[in-house]
C-alpha cells in the first residue's frame, strides 16, 4: 500500500479525535463521503485499538487543515490499512474541511465502560420499555440480536427490579442515536450488562450488523413482584411461587395457613385470600422450595417477614 500514517485530533482523549491522514511530507484529512463504523474500525486497528465505536462526520472533532487526502472511502471494516480500501483516490476529492471524518475508538476507560448506565424509554409505566445504554458519552440502543430474558434480567436488576418478565423485540418503538450493542450474551447473573459476553467483533457501536438499524431495537417489561401464582385455571389462583435470590421457587405448605395466604395475595394487588391449599393442590413446581416454616399474622407485607 501507499506509504501513509494515521493520527487522531482535537479530541477530548486520545482515543478519539479528527482522522488525520500524513502523505507525501504534509498532514491532511479524510472526507465523511459514504464514511461509516467499517472506515472507523480500520483506522482505530491502525492506532492501536481493538475497534471503532463511532464513526463521526461533518467536522464532529472540528475542521482541520492542509489536504483532504482520501475521499468515498469503502472498507469491510477487516482491512489492516486504510489504503487497501477503496477510494477516489490521493488527493482526489471535492470535500470541504467541514465534512473532515473522525472516530470514537475503544477503550473502556475512556469510553466509560466500567460505568456504563441504562434507562427504559418508551413505556406506558417506569418498569417496561426499550433498554437505552449510556456509553462513551451518549444514549443509544440495543439491538435485539439473541436478546433473551438473561440479557433482560441484568436491565432489570440494574434498575432496581428483582424480576425480568419480557424481553421484547422492537415493541417499544424506535430509539435514536448509535445502537451500541448486537448479539449481547449475559447469563443473567451479571451486574452490568458491560460484564456480559460482549465479542469485539460484535462488540460496542458495531451497528452495521443489526441490519434492521432502529427498527430491531430491544426492550424488557421489569416487575417488583417476587411472587407469582402458577397452575391455576385464573390469575388469582394457583401455586405460590416466590423470586429469591434471581431464583423462583416453591413454598412448602407445613403450617400453610389462610394468614400467609392473605399475604401472598396482598402482594400480588389482591384485597385478600379466600383459600389456603396444600399438598400441591395446583401440581408440583420445579427449581428449590425457597421457603420453610412461613408464619405470618396476616398484616405482613411480604412472606420474608413470616419466616420463623
Amino acid at each position: 500500500p501507499l506509504s501513509i500514517s494515521v493520527r487522531l485530533a482535537n479530541g477530548s482523549h486520545p482515543a478519539e479525535g479528527r482522522v488525520e491522514v500524513y502523505f507525501n511530507n504534509t498532514w491532511g484529512t479524510v472526507c465523511d463521503e459514504g464514511w461509516d463504523i467499517r472506515d472507523a474500525n480500520v483506522v482505530c486497528r491502525m492506532l492501536g485499538y481493538s475497534y471503532a465505536v463511532r464513526a463521526r462526520s461533518s467536522a464532529y472533532f472540528g475542521e482541520g487543515n492542509g489536504p483532504v487526502w482520501l475521499d468515498n472511502v469503502a472498507c469491510g471494516g477487516f482491512e489492516g490499512h486504510l489504503t487497501r480500501c477503496s477510494y477516489s483516490g490521493v488527493g482526489v476529492s471535492n470535500c470541504r474541511h467541514d465534512r473532515d471524518a473522525g472516530v470514537v475508538c475503544y477503550n473502556p476507560v475512556y469510553n466509560g465502560e466500567y460505568n456504563v448506565t441504562v434507562r427504559l424509554a418508551g413505556g406506558s409505566q417506569s418498569s417496561e420499555g426499550r433498554v437505552e445504554v449510556y456509553f462513551a458519552g451518549e444514549w443509544g440502543t440495543v439491538c435485539d440480536h439473541r436478546w433473551d430474558i438473561n440479557d433482560a434480567k441484568v436491565v432489570c436488576n440494574m434498575l432496581g427490579y428483582p424480576v425480568a418478565i419480557h424481553a421484547t423485540s422492537a415493541y417499544f418503538g424506535e430509539g435514536s442515536g448509535p445502537i451500541w450493542l448486537t448479539y449481547l450474551g449475559c447469563r443473567g447473573t451479571e451486574s452490568n450488562i458491560a460484564s456480559c459476553y460482549i465479542s469485539s467483533r460484535y462488540g460496542w457501536g458495531q451497528s452495521h450488523y443489526c441490519t434492521g438499524g432502529h427498527s430491531q431495537d430491544a426492550g424488557v417489561v421489569c416487575s417488583i413482584r417476587t411472587a407469582r401464582l402458577t397452575g391455576g385455571r385464573r390469575p388469582s389462583e394457583g401455586r405460590v411461587e416466590v423470586f429469591i435470590n434471581s431464583t423462583w421457587g416453591t413454598v412448602c405448605d407445613y403450617r400453610w395457613d389462610l394468614f400467609d395466604a392473605h399475604v401472598v395475595c396482598k402482594m400480588l394487588g389482591y384485597y385478600g385470600a379466600l383459600n389456603a391449599t396444600n399438598a400441591a393442590y395446583f401440581g408440583e413446581g420445579s427449581g428449590p422450595v425457597l421457603l420453610h416454616y412461613v408464619r405470618c399474622t396476616g398484616t405482613d407485607d411480604n412472606l420474608i417477614d413470616c419466616l420463623q
